[in-house]
């Protein structure tokens, strides 16, 4: 199985290197890892059109590149590697990537890249925003999950995105497939001025939150569960098409 594994956390994220290690020691795997040079968390599907993109090689068959996650799998797969990619990985990112983050996630743009060339692809992220990170029991759980989701039929024009508690790997108490659930950001915009009268600004705040909802990514974190959720290409609206075709537009 030829794997192209990426990340938006850069190089040298402890999560790459984790999963790295793991898929680099499996005989039936040949693994190719293409990361941005630097962070480039949530870049979200932001792509490389006004600058030149240069790739080094820093290992055998590990690369940088001074480009977005989703440069990474598209200059990979549309002419950098010479041959067939079976399954992109992108992370593991260092945080969750759960409701509306996904559409912040450089991590999860990966991935979506990858589908738009009809490559399976999976988004890997470890809950938790300290600085404590159980990588290894990340990798553990996300080892077991990529060999079972390849022996299945893939769906088409689908992603899976996994989150995995933060916690010791026989503390996880299984697998949930679930939706996105229902991300609260308590964002802020913060004001300042430079020495040279300039205004700037930064966009912090609190840590985010969400609202309960069954069976939702949130929930199987909460409950120690290991959150698997699909994710489509399509975000039409078919439910209410109908409805629209009899406005007066």
């Amino acid at each position: 199985m030829n794997i192209l594994l990426t990340n938006d956390d850069g190089i040298h994220g402890e999560g790459l290197i984790s999963l790295k290690e793991a898929l680099s020691n499996a005989d039936d795997i040949h693994l190719t890892v293409i990361a941005p040079d630097r962070e480039r968390s949530a870049s979200s599907h932001q792509i490389t059109i006004f600058e030149p993109l240069i790739i080094k090689e820093v290992q055998k068959n590990t690369y940088t590149l001074n480009g977005s996650p989703a440069d990474c799998v598209k200059v990979g797969l549309e002419g950098f590697l010479k041959h067939k990619i079976d399954l992109v990985i992108s992370g593991i990112n260092n945080g969750p990537n759960m409701g509306i983050d996904i559409y912040y996630s450089g991590t999860v743009a990966a991935a979506r890249e990858a589908c738009f060339h009809n490559v399976p692809a999976i988004a890997l992220s470890l809950d938790g925003y300290g600085h404590e990170k159980n990588y290894s029991s990340a990798t553990y759980h996300a080892i077991n999950i990529i060999r079972k989701l390849k022996s299945v039929n893939w769906p088409e024009k689908v992603i899976f995105n996994i989150n995995i508690p933060n916690i010791d790997r026989d503390s996880i108490n299984g697998t949930m497939i679930t939706s996105l659930g229902n991300r609260v950001y308590r964002d802020r915009v913060i004001e300042r001025e430079s020495p040279f009268g300039w205004k700037y600004f930064w966009i912090g705040g609190d840590l985010p939150s969400y609202h309960y909802k069954e069976e939702s990514d949130f929930m199987a974190i909460e409950n120690n569960y290991i959150s698997i959720t699909p994710l489509k290409l399509d975000l039409t609206d078919h439910s209410i098409i109908d409805t629209i075709k009899k406005w007066d537009l």
